[in-house]
């Protein structure tokens, strides 16, 4: 099933999807059909809906960053064990076979014993992220949902959004 906050938004997705259920969080969340769920909403609601959903007995993908503090993803990460629930984060890069390969020559030892690690990312400023967001995605008002996403109040920002691939 698809769930959005806009039950007419989740219809739409899932019909051009061919997906044949759609509804409410809640509604997603108490289907017995549904054994794990993807967590994409807005940084600030990850905890929440994550909880929900562990403890509606779903395993749980959930875009980075799992949470918007350590105390939170304590809190989960402690709910999925004691459920045996699998909690993920997101990270796709993880399992990408050219990070498989590094690891090995890593390990191996092939390049030596590693000294220094430098990590480097660049990112553009809020303004011109989310002027882009608004034209690349659509919709929105200047201010809503899309500069949500760099709203420091709601768990956004550029380093809870992409910085924290270069500590992951």
């Amino acid at each position: 099933p698809v769930a959005a906050r806009d039950v007419a938004g989740a219809a739409r997705l899932a019909q051009s999807w061919g997906i044949p259920r759609h509804g409410d969080y809640a509604s997603v969340l108490s289907s017995r059909e549904v054994e794990a769920v993807y967590i994409p909403l807005i940084n600030g609601l990850h905890f929440e809906w994550a909880a929900a959903a562990l403890k509606a007995g779903k395993h749980v993908l959930i875009e980075k960053p799992l949470t918007s503090n350590a105390e939170e993803a304590r809190a989960l990460a402690r709910l999925a064990a004691s459920r045996r629930l699998v909690l993920a984060e997101a990270y796709h890069w993880r399992h990408h076979p050219i990070a498989r390969r590094l690891r090995e020559v890593v390990m191996s030892g092939e390049v030596g014993d590693p000294v220094h690690l430098e990590v480097t990312a660049g990112f553009p400023t809020p303004d011109l992220l989310s002027s882009w967001l608004e034209s690349a995605l659509g919709g929105g008002q200047p201010g809503g949902t899309r500069r949500a996403k760099m709203d420091v109040a709601l768990g956004g920002g550029s380093f809870m959004m992409q910085g924290c691939y270069t500590i992951s």
